[in-house]
């Protein structure tokens, strides 16, 4: 906690608000001076996960708060704290100087809630948001693929929103886990017809798959891909990838990209040797020697929805020194 820490004039909240406050801060091109720099929170924890950025510079923010005095914005769709035991997730927007807010709130039941990612449609400047949830009340809307968190006491589950462009409505929220164990929703993207796209890990068996999965279950902690429908109403895609046979060993996904192509590129680490990797990749792709964890510097491009042969297999792919290898999914090669 740094009272000190170097704001800027005219900023929306130049002093500290209480036990550790966020901040939103701009550099020059040269990165040796702020064009802006301000806290945000109140008096208790408040933290940014992610950022964004329109084309007008106005930055987007997600994270979470314990503070009960959370700067938020009138007509915002919650305006207090619902949390007496945690966190709640929260949303932020700082015009282009950092000088106002231009909507900020809360996003939460009674149990502890994070927002970890947001994605941006640039053309409606709604906000996608995922992170994740304990609580049994946490917001949902109504037709949503999954209304309630599953399972008992200190359960974790990630949750998807769609948040209007001046956070009054929640467009859809939904609940995306299983019953069994924490499930972590660590990053959020989305194509041009609203489909978001999800990744994490799930440690529930019972995590929502779809028919098509190219892995239905897991053995282990596995990462997950999801992809919901523009209304939040359903799975067009689901599946897990994690250790194969007896191996354990966790494998998290911790970010992810779309191309133009709507391939999709997933970045994360794992501890497994057994994870499915694809036929001339880099060698020591998923085993660094001595390091416990071995990031997944292969990482996975999931070819769109209508990428399958002909028997209905979906395939992955996966670049390498410039070449694309295709693979039957349930033809990997185990290194």
């Amino acid at each position: 906690m740094s009272a000190d820490f170097p704001t800027t004039a005219g900023v929306v909240q130049p002093t500290i608000g209480g036990n550790g406050d966020a901040f939103i801060a701009e550099l020059n091109s040269a990165g040796n001076a702020l064009v802006y720099s301000t806290f945000l929170g109140g008096a208790r924890k408040d933290d940014v996960q992610a950022i964004a950025l329109d084309s007008s510079n106005n930055a987007y923010v997600v994270g979470e708060t314990s503070s009960t005095d959370f700067p938020v914005t009138a007509g915002v769709m919650q305006n207090k704290l619902n949390s007496s035991i945690g966190t709640n997730a929260f949303i932020a927007k700082l015009n282009s100087t950092g000088a106002a807010l231009t909507y900020a709130t809360y996003l939460g039941g009674s149990g502890v809630d994070s927002a970890t990612a947001l994605s941006l449609d640039t053309t409606s400047s709604d906000l996608y948001v995922t992170g994740n949830t304990s609580s049994t009340d946490f917001p949902t809307t109504a037709g949503a693929f999954q209304t309630a968190i599953k399972g008992g006491p200190n359960k974790t589950s990630g949750f998807v929103a769609k948040i209007s462009s001046d956070a009054t409505l929640l467009i859809y929220s939904t609940i995306l886990g299983g019953s069994l164990a924490k499930d972590n929703a660590n990053a959020i993207s989305h194509d041009p017809s609203g489909i978001a796209y999800v990744v994490g890990s799930a440690g529930s068996f019972d995590f929502p798959v779809t028919s098509d999965a190219f892995q239905k279950r897991e053995t282990a902690v596995g990462m997950f891909l999801s992809e919901l429908n523009s209304v939040g109403s359903k799975l067009v895609y689901s599946n897990f990838v994690s250790s194969t046979g007896t191996s354990a060993g966790a494998t998290v996904a911790n970010g992810i990209v779309l191309d133009s192509a709507n391939n999709v590129y997933i970045g994360g680490y794992t501890s497994s040797t057994t994870l499915p990797t694809t036929k001339g990749v880099i060698p020591d792709c998923v085993w660094w020697q001595g390091r416990r964890f071995r990031p997944l510097i292969c990482w996975y491009e999931y070819a769109a929805r209508e990428d399958q042969d002909h028997s209905g297999q979906t395939q992955f792919r996966q670049s390498s020194s410039g070449r694309e290898q295709e693979q039957d999914a349930k033809d990997y090669d185990r290194q």
